[in-house]
């Protein structure tokens, strides 16, 4: 069952890796958000709540700027009241 996120981002959880000046991928965390924009620019508009939950995907993958860095920020999203699976990130598909 999808249920939708009712606090904040881990963006603004103090463990949040989204912090991060310079990933492990080299990139500036000004290059990254750039590349993330284009992402949205590019992809955005795909009709379909599963391309949308793509190009969600892929700009966070970009911003977290590291594999490890993505899947620290994918657990913390999950986490909830009701443990480490409270809440579901979808991955989409391309479109």
């Amino acid at each position: 069952m999808r249920v939708t996120h009712p606090r904040p981002g881990p963006a603004g959880d103090s463990r949040s890796p989204v912090g991060v000046t310079k990933g492990r991928d080299g990139m500036e965390h000004e290059q990254r958000v750039t590349v993330a924009l284009k992402i949205a620019y590019q992809y955005g508009q795909i009709d379909g709540a599963h391309h949308k939950a793509w190009v969600l995907d892929q700009m966070v993958r970009v911003l977290c700027g590291s594999e490890a860095e993505y899947n620290d920020w994918v657990r913390l999203y999950q986490e909830g009241e009701d443990g480490p699976e409270t809440y579901e990130w979808d991955v989409g598909i391309p479109g």
